[in-house]
Formats: structure tokens, sequence, C-alpha cells
């Protein structure tokens, strides 16, 4: 995939490159240390698992990433690092949305000039009572200075707010350099009115549970953080929907939709732990993550957690092994 250059990409020259941006678009965990600074190192580790597990693109900082909650410069630091590891092997989104746009453009500025595929920005947030007006002044703002192919974050829960599809379609009219959004929400029939409203080439990622059949209606992807600890799953599901083996695919989605009950029934206990978790069963051997303090899955639901993967066909280690890495 070419990389877009500092200067404003040429009229059409970049709609092309963010075509081949589809499939399984994998957030990468940003792992921290002890001390809350980021393991950089880990996190290319993690990048190398996603990408050889064949997944179709990175994306980085966004919530699953931990970006709201790091200081700019560790944002920018280990996006710089992530991009000088992967070398092009995958494309990458990173997300630059931060609850003011002077702060999101100067994210954005560094994320294209160090060579990124596209950014993705969440609308302002915190101030939940910004007005239409303000939410499309914030995109024209960032797509003016910027100037570079950029993916919507919809995520009422967090920003506190909707773009609804009518919003949506506003926001792709004034900023040209929008060409996708990411849902947050997991209703087909949310997408599908996206779908209907918005242009043909506008691409809509999202959903995890209705992944297929939602692929065969014009999803073009899916942006999903469970994801990230069993992306040989997900793979497989996008290389069969691909392939129109729609009894395959459904049989996998079915599987990963029976993990993610697991997977959520225990987030709504230990949060984001679960994932750590999930990734450390993995063999990855995160300190901290997130970024702020969880509690720690008991062993018997850290065995459930173990148990889920397996039967989903996940190779994963022992609970004991994840418990003693916990307490070293």
């Amino acid at each position: 995939m070419r990389r877009h250059a500092v200067t404003a990409p040429e009229s059409g020259a970049w709609e092309e490159d963010v075509k081949e941006i589809k499939g399984i678009i994998l957030p990468l965990p940003t792992p921290f240390k002890a001390d809350g600074e980021v393991d950089e190192a880990l996190g290319c580790a993690l990048a190398d698992f996603e990408i050889g597990a064949g997944i179709n693109a990175l994306f980085l900082l966004g919530s699953f990433g931990q970006g709201p909650v790091m200081r700019l410069d560790q944002r920018q630091s280990y996006l710089e690092t992530i991009v000088r590891h992967v070398r092009g092997r995958v494309p990458i989104i990173v997300h630059v949305g931060t609850a003011d746009v002077f702060s999101t453009i100067e994210l954005a500025l560094h994320a294209k000039s160090v060579g990124v595929d596209a950014i993705a920005v969440v609308g302002p947030y915190y101030y939940s009572d910004h007005t239409e007006y303000e939410v499309i002044e914030h995109f024209k703002e960032v797509g003016e200075r910027v100037a570079m192919p950029m993916l919507v974050c919809n995520n009422a829960e967090y920003s506190g707010y909707d773009i609804t599809p009518p919003l949506m379609l506003k926001l792709h009219q004034e900023v040209p350099t929008i060409f996708g959004t990411k849902l947050s929400t997991n209703s087909f029939e949310t997408a599908l009115r996206y779908l209907a409203q918005m242009p043909k080439d506008f691409a809509v990622f999202g959903l995890s549970s209705s992944f297929m059949p939602a692929a065969l209606y014009g999803i073009r992807g899916t942006i999903v953080p469970p994801q990230s600890s069993y992306p040989e799953l997900a793979v497989s599901l996008w290389r069969a929907i691909e392939a129109r083996n729609l009894e395959e695919a459904m049989t996998i989605q079915m599987i990963i939709n029976e993990l993610s009950q697991t997977t959520s029934r225990l987030g709504r206990i230990y949060g984001r732990a679960v994932q750590c978790e999930a990734l450390r069963l993995r063999g990855f051997a995160i300190e901290r993550f997130p970024r702020w303090k969880t509690k720690s899955l008991s062993d018997a639901d850290r065995e459930v957690l173990r148990a889920a993967l397996a039967k989903a066909g996940v190779p994963v280690g022992s609970s004991s092994a994840s418990r003693e890495h916990q307490m070293a």
C-alpha cells in the first residue's frame, strides 16, 4: 500500500488505497509496565502475533489501545515504534481523537508524518452537550489541516452522543477525506441503516456477533477488540466469507459468539482485565493492561476463560502459569 506523504494527497489518489482496507482490522492492545509506561517491545511482539495470524490491518490507540488515557508523547512514541516495526506488512489505522481539536490535529499530523495509512477520529468527548454544528466543525477542522484518509469512530457510549446516519452523511459531504466509519454498536439493523443511507463507496466497519451475515450485505470489515486474543478465528471467518463458504463461516461465527458470551460475562466483573488475561494465556507477559488498576480474575474464573478459549480451538497455556505471572 502506498504511504501517504506529508503534503495533501492528490484528488482521487487515496480513495483507491483505502479500498484495500477491509476484512479483519485488529485493535492492537497497548501493553504497559507496572509504572504505566508503555512496554514497546511487547507491543511489537503483539503486532507480530496479529500479523502472523493473517489479519488485514492494524488499528492502534483507540479505546482498546488505551489512547485516550495516554500522554500525547506516549501515543506518538508508541506509534512510531509500531510503524517502524511493521514496515508496511499491513495497513495501519491510528486513532488520534481527543477531547479538543488542537490535540487531535497535533496527533494526526504526527501520524501522517510517520506514514500511517489512515487516521481514525472519535467525536470530541466529555462535553456530551456538543451541538451538531460543533461536531461537524471539529471534523472539518481536522480534515482541512491534515488532509488524509479519515475514519469516523462512532462511540455513543464514550463520547456521549450518537453520530446518526443522517449526521454521518453530512460529515461525509463536508469532509471529503472521510472514507468510512467504525461502529461500536453490535446491532445488525443499525449497521444496515448506515449502509442504506451512505454512498456505496463509504466503508462501514463493525459488528462481532453478526459479522456473518453482515459482510454479505456490504459491511467492509470488523474492528473488534476481544478478537486480538484469538485472531486466527477471526481471520478464518473472513476467509470463509470471502470464499463464500457460508456454512463454514456460520459455524465459525457461532464459535466466536459462544466464546464472546463467556468473555462478556467475565468482563462485567473484571473489565478489560479479561482481555489482558486472555493474552497472558496466549503467552504474552503483560504487566499491566489497561493502564488503570483492575480486579484480578479469581482462579476459578481464570480457568473458565482458559477452558472457553480451548473449547474454541484457541491454543492456550495453563491457568496456573498465568497466575504465577500475576504473582511475580
